[in-house]
């Protein structure tokens, strides 16, 4: 898998209307499981909710971060595999023998493996996402300012189970059926090849490779203010943020070298540019001042990105809510759910619900743990959540890390269906 992640790396970069997933990045959210609408209270309060900024623990604080997620489901292993077996050429070798043969020992156990791994994948779901992202943001008192990088590669592996058949078109109008075990050809038809035809399947773009994928850099100015209500205090806060978004899409061979998937993307890349605008808001109860209860809306006015070749990417607002609370100066709980169901472009869904707390004896030190699930589908799991931060206040390196209950397979070894991982400094005065 590790050869398919760093050749769809470049693909990161497709079209409907979608609220795409939100994505934990940053620092502390990612290891109190993605909840960050009601805690994450200084410069990720850009990306998160600016209304917390009204709220900010320290005067000043500045990070500077990046990340990798990975979501994988049954592909990577099966399209390595099909690379490895040569599927295209093995059934252009056959078609060109028909109808005498022979054919090498070697096409006839590979197409035969070949056949058996689209059958299971005709069966099942195939895909991969790959999500980097990046984070620069500074935050001063109830002003904050950002670079938030998100990406969502997918790939999805399209096959026809309905066409599996070993049929080939032999020319002529002459059409085969072919058994790998004999090494023997039959008389077949034109209807029955067109219905049934792994050939057939290959050549007119019904078994195939579908690349999908959108990276967006958002610089957010964010500002919030509290305002007078005669019960708690409420504030509110608005982003307003330029947006350059990259997008790509094809659909390539299904046993596509991994070396060759970036070429097949070339003139299949478009960036333009647009703005964004995000509001949130903040309450904090009376009787409660340790409690917060926030709510995001994000992309309100719908954004849109050009594509090569489709209509614009349209990204529809998507909601988020939160609570947080502190226990003391040391201990802090917090937990987020997604309002709106949301769109990966893997071809699955996503609506997050997740929590945690974040431990922190001193200045210099914080633990966080927490977990985060996928209403929307199951087979991302239970996401277990770890996060650590070390050094003085003033620079601090942190680690969170997200890894699935549930497990894939791959060249033999289990794999998490989903792991992210961030790293971050972040300096507070």
């Amino acid at each position: 898998m590790t050869r398919t992640l760093f050749v769809l790396l470049p693909a990161l970069l497709c079209a409907f209307a979608l609220a795409v997933e939100f994505q934990p990045i940053g620092f502390e959210s990612i290891g109190m499981g993605g909840a960050g609408v009601a805690n994450a209270r200084g410069s990720m309060a850009g990306y998160y909710n600016p209304a917390l900024l009204a709220a900010s623990p320290d005067l000043v604080e500045v990070n500077l971060g990046g990340g990798f997620g990975v979501r994988e489901y049954n592909l990577a292993n099966n399209i390595d595999r099909l690379a490895e077996l040569d599927l295209t050429g093995a059934v252009q070798r056959i078609a060109a023998n028909a109808p005498l043969g022979p054919n090498s020992a070697q096409d006839r156990a590979n197409i035969q493996e070949a056949q058996a791994i689209l059958t299971q994948m005709g069966n099942q779901r195939n895909t991969l996402g790959i999500m980097p992202t990046f984070t620069a943001a500074a935050q001063v008192r109830n002003i904050a300012i950002g670079a938030f990088m998100t990406s969502d590669a997918g790939a999805q592996g399209v096959v026809d189970p309905a066409r599996t058949a070993l049929i080939v078109d032999g020319g002529g109008g002459n059409y085969y059926s072919y058994n790998p075990v004999t090494d023997t050809y039959g008389l077949s038809n034109a209807a029955t090849y067109n219905a049934t035809s792994l050939e057939f399947a290959l050549n007119n773009n019904l078994t195939y490779m579908k690349l999908d994928g959108l990276a967006v850099l958002e610089v957010p100015v964010s500002y919030a203010r509290r305002l007078p209500i005669p019960v708690g205090t409420l504030a509110v806060g608005v982003s307003a943020k330029a947006m350059r978004g990259i997008t790509y899409r094809a659909d390539v061979k299904i046993d596509t070298e991994s070396g060759d998937i970036e070429d097949q993307l070339e003139n299949n890349d478009k960036t333009s540019s647009t703005i964004g605008v995000d509001v949130g808001a903040l309450y904090i109860p009376p009787v409660a001042r340790n409690v917060r209860v926030g709510i995001i809306g994000k992309n309100l006015n719908s954004p849109k990105f050009e594509r090569v070749g489709a209509p614009d990417v349209e990204i529809s607002p998507m909601w988020r809510a939160g609570v947080a609370m502190d226990v003391g100066k040391q201990v802090g709980f917090a937990a987020d759910l997604d309002l709106t169901k949301n769109d990966r472009f893997d071809g699955t869904e996503s609506q997050f619900i997740g929590g945690g707390v974040n431990y922190h004896p001193n200045g210099s030190l914080s633990f966080r743990l927490g977990a985060m699930k996928n209403l929307a589908n199951s087979d991302d799991g239970l996401i277990g959540t770890l996060g650590i931060g070390i050094g003085l206040k003033a620079l601090q390196l942190d680690l969170a890390v997200q890894a699935a209950t549930k497990s894939g397979e791959y060249d033999g070894r289990s794999i998490p269906r989903y792991a992210r991982a961030n790293l971050a400094l972040v300096s507070r005065w």
